[in-house]
């Protein structure tokens, strides 16, 4: 393949594959805790691969070998990751709704095990414990949490009082490298280093009756859109100019 061809296909791709972490980010502005996604054109492109060679559709071999081995400064790719800056909180007087102001995250056990998140929009089950929406147990110190009872009050260091009465502290972890964290869906993480890099928060600043809003700038997501529009627009008429190039020049050697 003409490496004039395969830069731009590269770049058009990247362009493509950008535009669709975009439109997540902005489908997610109302998720509770979302934090801003941004990947690696290495993560990209072999989540590109993968999700086609399922799906059965054409990526070509070639291109995809191509990509996949080559330097990477040749495609300008871009640094990892996840922006967990925190987002704005906002005041519901749910007084089962708790957000982490500063860092750290809740701890969960799902039915899929340990996963961590900054979405405290919580509630009691049927048992009298705490659990997220889903119904997924908040973790405490000691385990689950119940609070069963009345006057639910939750201090800023996480400890839960019912009528006054301390029943436990909800548990807030942050991590050495979170770079090591990958996406457990939209509102879960899970470590993926080789080493447990989790860190108990002693003091964690906790707000009750408060939610922590997506991270996620509108305005900043809906310029980069426009500009990998336009870019993909400019890299799918380079393609067409190689085509057209390529086509001329066969037809006319045949002449000779």
């Amino acid at each position: 393949m003409d490496s004039g061809v395969l830069m731009a296909l590269s770049a058009s791709k990247k362009a493509e594959l950008k535009l669709d972490i975009i439109v997540d980010n902005l489908a997610n502005i109302s998720t509770i805790g979302y934090k801003n996604n941004k990947k690696t054109f290495g993560q990209i492109i072999d989540e590109y691969i993968v999700k086609n060679n399922i799906n059965g559709t054409s990526v070509s071999p070639d291109l995809s070998n191509q990509i996949t081995t080559s330097n990477n400064s040749q495609f300008n790719l871009e640094k990892p990751s996840t922006d967990f800056t925190s987002g704005k909180l906002i005041y519901t007087a749910n007084p089962f709704d708790v957000a982490i102001a500063e860092g750290g995250f809740f701890k969960i056990q799902t039915p899929e095990g340990i996963r961590y998140t900054r979405n405290g929009h919580f509630s009691m089950d049927e048992m009298g414990r705490l659990v997220t929406n889903d119904g997924s147990l908040v973790l405490g110190d000691s385990g689950e949490i119940e609070i069963k009872g009345k006057d639910l009050g939750i201090a800023e260091d996480g400890t839960i009082k019912i009528n006054g009465a301390s029943v436990g502290k909800i548990s807030v972890v942050n991590f050495k490298n979170l770079a090591e964290l990958e996406r457990a869906g939209n509102k879960f993480y899970l470590p993926s280093g080789k080493e447990d890099n989790e860190l108990q928060l002693d003091n964690p600043k906790l707000s009750q009756g408060y939610l922590e809003l997506s991270n996620v700038n509108v305005v900043e997501e809906m310029v980069k859109m426009m500009g990998d529009i336009r870019a993909n627009e400019s890299y799918q008429k380079v393609i067409q100019n190689f085509d057209s190039i390529d086509l001329k020049a066969a037809n006319e050697i045949g002449k000779f």
